[in-house]
């Protein structure tokens, strides 16, 4: 993922739910924290995200749900 910058910055477990952290940077240099909720035998994800620039959301949850639902 990193060749389409997305950095995973840690996992870990908490509470029985799989947390993944990201960072990524689109290509206008934008930088966007992920951060990725998934819980062992539940079909469903939370995505939550952090940026300066709150127009990029969007097209980050859309790119998300495409990869995540396959």
């Amino acid at each position: 993922m990193q060749q389409n910058n997305v950095f995973t910055i840690a996992k870990r477990n908490v509470k029985g739910q799989d947390m993944l952290y990201q960072s990524l940077k689109l290509t206008n240099n934008v930088w966007v924290l992920n951060e990725l909720k998934i819980q062992p035998g539940n079909p469903d994800v939370t995505l939550s995200l952090k940026s300066r620039t709150v127009e990029v959301a969007g097209g980050v949850f859309q790119s998300y749900n495409v990869i995540l639902h396959l």
